[in-house]
């Protein structure tokens, strides 16, 4: 096995380098992803819940939250289909909707 590889390792810088490529990785590159957080419907808390939701997006260091003046479509309901070219062309690669709804002494979100 030895020889076998021994032939081949002479095979193979033997030849003459055409050329030469050199690669360095130095670090990885994970850009945060764009995302848009709309305020969510429903009880008036609602953009706060959202307001928190984005901020925690944001500090997780994997999303960056779009400012929220930049959107076109506003107060989306979740069962509503979004229009994703208006989001797409403000630069959002995901889009976070949701409501709020009181429930006696709780909030269901």
């Amino acid at each position: 096995m030895r020889r076998l590889l021994l032939a081949v390792f002479l095979t193979v810088f033997a030849l003459p380098a055409l050329a030469e490529l050199r690669i360095d990785v130095t670090s990885g590159r994970n850009d945060p992803v764009p995302i848009a957080v709309n305020d969510f419907t429903g009880d008036a808390i609602g953009r706060q819940i959202s307001e928190v939701v984005s901020a925690d997006l944001q500090r997780s260091g994997l999303f960056r939250t779009l400012a929220p003046s930049s959107f076109i479509e506003r107060g989306l309901a979740v069962a509503a289909t979004p229009n994703f070219g208006n989001w797409r062309s403000i630069g959002a690669q995901a889009l976070v909707v949701g409501r709020v709804m009181p429930q006696g002494g709780n909030l269901t979100v």
